[in-house]
């Protein structure tokens, strides 16, 4: 069996990942070990994912999937830590005056952010809001304010065109956006 060398595309806490997947001598492969269905992901076992193509065994399975299970499982833990952080921020937090954050932006988030599809980067905001952000190629660029019971949404597309509108601050809203962002199923 060649050695393969695996690169992590998008990767979700849990068993959801996607990526790619080369092998000496053959063409790269995708492999998306999630499946959509009706506006839900549901995972699927990496077995299913890959059975067709006849060149994973099983120890290339499970390598697979634990390297993409232990990068999104760190980025959440890593979001889940910076929340607690910001949940201990006294008044006057950023010099300016800021109050502390609400329990309700603390709790609504981290909500939220279990359930991503992909995991944002995640910035504290003086207005009682945190702030999720997505890069993408070409200076695209995605980033959500959640206020607890709103959100707001920000796209600029690299050339000077963007878009700003409210949504129902829900992980669901947000997958359905951040999908759309990256221009395809995930």
């Amino acid at each position: 069996m060649p050695t393969e060398n695996v690169s992590l595309k998008h990767v979700v806490a849990g068993t959801t990942v996607c990526a790619t997947v080369w092998f000496p001598g053959r063409n790269p492969q995708y492999v998306s070990l999630s499946q959509r269905s009706k506006d839900k992901y549901t995972p699927f076992s990496i077995n299913e994912a890959v059975s067709n193509s006849g060149v994973y065994d099983a120890s290339s399975r499970t390598s697979l999937l634990n390297m993409a299970q232990s990068s999104e499982g760190q980025k959440l833990s890593d979001n889940l830590n910076k929340l607690n952080a910001f949940s201990g921020f006294t008044s006057n937090w950023n010099g300016y005056g800021a109050d502390p954050f609400s329990s309700k932006v603390i709790s609504s988030v981290t909500e939220i952010i279990k359930k991503l599809i992909i995991q944002p980067q995640i910035f504290p905001v003086a207005d009682d809001s945190i702030q999720l952000e997505y890069d993408g190629k070409n200076g695209r660029y995605l980033e959500f304010q959640i206020y607890g019971n709103e959100a707001r949404y920000y796209f600029d597309d690299g050339n000077g065109n963007d878009l700003e509108g409210m949504i129902e601050p829900s992980a669901d809203s947000i997958n359905k956006i951040v999908e759309d962002f990256y221009g395809q199923s995930l």
